[in-house]
């Protein structure tokens, strides 16, 4: 049965209720606490002056100034005298003020002396958190990024002396000292009462550890499902590695997901700078650096190209010293990519003068032949200055726009502020964004699936909120969204009892695969069975009319006894299945495929330096 209907016991993203009003306002008073601290100490000490300096007027007892200063003194340490109580405000009001300043004052000496043995003891009093694995460039952004969204934040890091460990104190992220690779630490951060946890070390390896001992730690969760996203540097081992997850088991309460910067990078940077074929010329897009950002452009494009449905062929200009090499790798390893684009190889170093003079960028009239150019060289400096080249020779020609990428904002980014035609991508920023990260693999293929199901109740007649399933994404209540997580959760168990196993996405003719009658019978009723299995857990039974403030659905029956109306959901739900996988990046594909004796020719590659 559909997991749309279904529900599941999760509570709402963790702070969500937290006003950011109230966060900004206690980030204010964490930021100047000392100042107002001594703001304080000073009016109780002028007050208690002055009540000494009136009392001893009164009794006509001329006092030299330090005496009296002495005597306002006292009353910090519950010494001062008490002269005529009630008749001069200013000393009542003094001989309170002054205990208290002092006493909060002590509180929050203790507390900056004892800073990591707080944090220790609060820490294991968290629920519904979030836990930052590694405070470098990555970690500290995702930690403030949390932070400024209301979220509870436990970061652990290993390195006390690490700078951004003071920037995040001072934005309340509760900073632990340790090994986040070692159990102890992340049973110091409550790991198993968290919502999501982050491994962003510097460390593909390290990342990976602290995903298994993250799994281990969920075992005791006692309801809801911990997120854990690990950073994986290397572009191949990260599809790899979720590709090997995907069709591994799945552990009830723990939700892994493999990301990666370059791969999050070209999805938000074609997002913000979409590729679109002017009206007088075809589509021509250069990318100079093929590293991994480049590389994950050539593919997006390529296949956010495909999907419009634009027409034509999309021309990709790839600028690079191994330019040949690069471009045949990766259309060995994805052959389909010549069927809807031609790869221009222009193999050169950027500081070369064949660069300087960029006749790649015009056409034979003297035309711009470029419609938009994405400088993805891993060095900022190289980057900007690269772009700059590009944009002089263009001669700040509005038909083409320029896309440098950087590591942050500010810095060198600030130089291409004023130069027309030329924008900064700041990779860390723009792919380290806690709503950017949450969107991975399971959400992209729990999204798909809610809106098919949504479409498909709409066009047989039910009307958009008048059931709590029958809402758009963003305005599903949150444990219809688990359940379709949970049931995305699933594709592969259910795949593999047929033989198919889910690979990366290279055939994108892949989203038209059928399976047989037998396979969408048999995988239909699998799903039924695990849906029955997560309804009865709720506590449903079943009912001749679905109520689900009663807990009673009709569907709570075997697959023989089903109706043919319920079948035909599970079985649209496994006919969708290629075209869910396709959204994410992936396919389905035989478990063993049969070896062919000939292996398929590569397509050619057009080579810019010897046409």
């Amino acid at each position: 049965m559909a997991a749309t209907g279904a529900e599941t016991t999760r509570s709402t993203a963790p702070g969500s209720g937290t006003s950011r009003w109230h966060v900004r306002a206690r980030r204010w008073l964490r930021e100047h606490q000392w100042p107002i601290i001594g703001a304080a100490w000073l009016m109780a000490l002028v007050i208690g002056f002055v009540g000494y300096a009136r009392h001893f007027a009164a009794l006509g007892e001329p006092r030299s100034g330090w005496d009296v200063l002495y005597r306002a003194l006292q009353l910090f340490v519950l010494e001062g005298g008490q002269p005529s109580p009630g008749t001069i405000w200013e000393f009542e009001l003094a001989r309170f003020l002054a205990p208290v300043v002092t006493g909060y004052t002590a509180l929050q000496g203790l507390a900056l002396l004892f800073s990591e043995q707080l944090a220790r003891l609060t820490a294991r009093f968290a629920r519904g958190h979030v836990v930052i694995c590694g405070l470098g460039d990555k970690g500290l952004r995702l930690a403030l990024g949390f932070r400024a969204q209301g979220h509870r934040v436990l970061a652990i890091e290993s390195d006390p002396a690490n700078p951004n460990v003071a920037a995040c104190r001072e934005q309340g992220v509760t900073v632990l000292t340790g090994d986040a690779s070692m159990p102890e630490a992340l049973n110091g951060a409550n790991v198993a009462s968290a919502s999501y946890l982050f491994a962003v070390c510097g460390d593909d390896g390290v990342n990976a550890e602290i995903a298994v001992r993250a799994r281990a730690a969920a075992v005791r969760r006692r309801s809801g499902v911990l997120g854990c996203y690990a950073h994986i540097v290397e572009l191949a081992l990260c599809r790899l590695l979720r590709e090997q997850h995907l069709a591994g088991p799945h552990a009830e309460a723990f939700r892994l997901e493999f990301f990666n910067v370059y791969e999050s990078g070209a999805r938000a940077l074609l997002a913000a700078h979409p590729v679109a074929a002017p009206d007088d010329r075809p589509a021509h897009v250069l990318i100079v650096g093929m590293g991994d950002l480049g590389e994950a452009l050539v593919l997006q494009a390529a296949r956010e190209w495909r999907e419009a449905g634009a027409g034509g062929r999309l021309r990709i200009g790839v600028v690079d010293r191994m330019a040949q090499a690069r471009v045949r790798s990766l259309l060995a390893r994805y052959p389909h990519l010549a069927d809807i684009c031609d790869l221009v190889a222009h193999e050169m170093d950027v500081r070369s003068a064949e660069f300087e003079t960029a006749d790649f960028l015009v056409d034979g009239d003297g035309r711009c032949a470029v419609t938009a150019a994405f400088v993805c060289l891993s060095a900022d400096a190289l980057s900007i200055t690269s772009a700059l080249s590009l944009g002089r020779r263009l001669g700040g020609s509005a038909d083409a726009t320029i896309v440098a990428r950087v590591a942050e904002r500010g810095g060198l980014q600030t130089l291409l502020s004023e130069c027309e035609g030329i924008v900064a991508f700041p990779l860390l920023d723009e792919t380290c964004r806690p709503e950017l990260l949450l969107r991975g693999v399971n959400e992209t293929l729990a999204q798909a699936m809610h809106e098919d199901y949504l479409r498909h109740e709409l066009a047989r007649g039910a009307e958009l909120g008048s059931r709590g399933a029958l809402h758009r994404w963003e305005d599903l209540d949150e444990h219809y969204r688990e359940a379709n997580r949970a049931q995305a959760d699933c594709l592969a168990e259910r795949l593999a009892a047929f033989g198919y196993r889910i690979a990366p996405l290279t055939d994108w003719e892949a989203e038209r695969f059928e399976f047989s009658a037998d396979e969408i019978e048999g995988m239909a009723r699998m799903e039924h069975e695990r849906w029955c299995a997560e309804r009865r857990g709720q506590g449903y039974r079943w009912g001749e009319v679905r109520d689900d403030r009663r807990k009673t659905h009709p569907d709570l029956v075997g697959w023989d006894e089903l109706s043919e109306e319920g079948r035909e959901k599970d079985r649209m739900m496994v006919r969708n299945l290629p075209g869910f996988l396709a959204r994410a990046g992936f396919q389905v594909e035989r478990a063993h495929p049969q070896r062919t004796t000939a292996s398929s020719p590569t397509p050619p590659i057009s080579d810019s330096t010897t046409t």
